[in-house]
């Protein structure tokens, strides 16, 4: 037995699985890239510290990643990569843990 199905509702199942498809991808994109990029109070929350201290590691730990500034205007937000923070606060508390087990 054969059964058959019109062309309008062919499109329209295809249409749905497209428009499903292309809005699962928009979604784990936007996932993707809100854990890559961290705001401020985040790097705080990893770090441990308050924004004047951030301020103050920046100035003074060239080391320190740099922000990221979505925008040319002066006010744009301004994000951190989330692996580089990571990254740095292993290499800061390792550097530490030697220096500490040296004495």
């Amino acid at each position: 037995m054969c059964i058959s199905i019109p062309r309008a509702e062919l499109r329209y199942a295809y249409s749905w699985k497209s428009q499903f498809l292309a809005s699962l991808i928009m979604f784990i994109t936007i996932v993707s890239i809100d854990k890559m990029f961290i705001k401020l109070k985040d790097v705080c929350c990893l770090v441990n510290a308050s924004r004047n201290t951030i301020y103050a590691i920046q100035q003074r730990d060239p080391s320190f990643p740099k922000p990221v500034k979505f925008g040319d205007k002066k006010q744009s937000r301004v994000f951190y990569r989330e692996s580089e923070i990571k990254d740095w606060i292993l290499k800061v508390s390792s550097s530490n843990f030697h220096v500490e087990s040296e004495k």
